[in-house]
């Protein structure tokens, strides 16, 4: 489930042409809604929101209606420049600091009921994904996003809302509601979030230690024609998720060959999909016995600061770091990497796997 989660460079990137475009125009009554695929920045008043997007109205022309799927954000009018940089913190991996922003962005923010609302989920949002990087339980974080829902039932978040809730609950050990929250996604009409529905599927699959249903889900996806950058990365998540699968099967060349084949087809702006394509190369390596070759895979996911960002795969990345740079001969660099681990991701799982857990 990676494209759903837009966790990208090109959303950084516009993200930031949405705060210089907010506060030069700052003295006017609008809204802004900026789309993913183009980078389109339209100003004007919203007029109505649903499930399946929002419809604008510019200052000139007629109406248009932005998809949710291609929604990269809407600045509504009133919102305070602390939550442009809050929302630059979450893209970027520092959650605490988002936190903190959007908070702070609360007390500043003018009487807009679509502002408060976008707040409330910006904070629900971040939560769950603090709740996903941590090895405590995610029921609190799924329970502010089901309030969240219950109140703003026709949010244009509803679709990344449900992909949100599934892996709470799959996280959680509850896969009847992760499946739930699978089903309602599965009514968009757009073929990349059905797509993260089917991979979705897969990892309850797993879950349930039943891989021959997940690779049927993979397969269901990868058999799908991506017709944009968004369905691409949903297939690439499948072919990766196919090939730790494959992994566990002792099929290390025929995983490695799709990982490689990612690797050499994604975009520079899917970042998400590359630094989980690196992670599970150096997991096909070291089970190839090539430890030297595995380092050199996680190690771009820890150089690189455009795939240090996913911090889940980070954290993976540094965890067999830790492990691999002493076998080969380099105790140093494997206690750097440990104390990296630990001093940036406390609570996560990879963290806690380290020998005396965490300290």
């Amino acid at each position: 489930m990676i494209g759903i989660q837009l966790l990208t460079a090109r959303r950084c990137q516009v993200m930031m042409a949405i705060i210089a475009v907010g506060w030069t125009t700052s003295c006017f009554a609008v809204d802004v809604v900026t789309q993913i695929s183009n980078g389109r920045t339209i100003q004007g008043r919203v007029t109505d929101v649903n499930r399946n997007g929002v419809t604008i109205k510019p200052g000139v022309g007629p109406e248009v209606t932005v998809p949710a799927n291609d929604i990269n954000a809407v600045r509504w009018d009133g919102a305070p420049l602390k939550l442009q940089l809050a929302i630059n913190d979450e893209l970027n991996g520092r959650l605490d600091k988002a936190l903190e922003g959007y908070r702070a962005a609360r007390e500043e923010s003018s009487a807009n009921d679509r502002l408060e609302e976008e707040l409330e989920y910006l904070e629900s949002r971040t939560l769950a994904k603090k709740a996903l990087q941590s090895a405590g339980q995610p029921t609190e974080a799924a329970s502010r996003l089901e309030a969240f829902l219950q109140s703003n039932s026709d949010t244009y978040h509803y679709f990344e809302s449900m992909e949100l809730l599934s892996r709470l609950y799959l996280a959680a050990g509850d896969n009847g509601k992760a499946r739930e929250m699978l089903q309602a996604m599965s009514q968009a009409p757009w073929n990349d979030v059905t797509m993260a529905a089917r991979n979705g599927e897969a990892q309850i699959a797993l879950a349930e230690q039943n891989p021959n249903a997940a690779l049927a889900a993979y397969d269901a996806v990868i058999d799908m024609t991506a017709e944009n950058e968004s369905e691409q990365s949903e297939r690439f998540a499948a072919i990766l998720g196919k090939a730790a699968v494959l992994l566990n099967q002792q099929r290390q060349q025929e995983a490695l060959q799709s990982i490689e084949m990612v690797i050499d087809q994604t975009t520079p702006e899917q970042t998400e999909v590359l630094a989980l394509a690196y992670v599970r190369q150096g997991d096909c390596l070291q089970q190839m016995g090539r430890p030297k070759d595995a380092v050199l895979a996680y190690l771009h996911v820890d150089v690189l600061p455009t795939l240090s960002v996913h911090q889940n795969y980070h954290a993976e990345s540094l965890y067999h770091l830790s492990q691999l740079w002493r076998s080969v001969g380099n105790s140093d660099r494997a206690l750097e990497a440990r104390e990296k681990l630990v001093a940036r991701y406390p609570g996560s799982p990879w963290s806690q796997k380290l020998g005396g857990g965490s300290q």
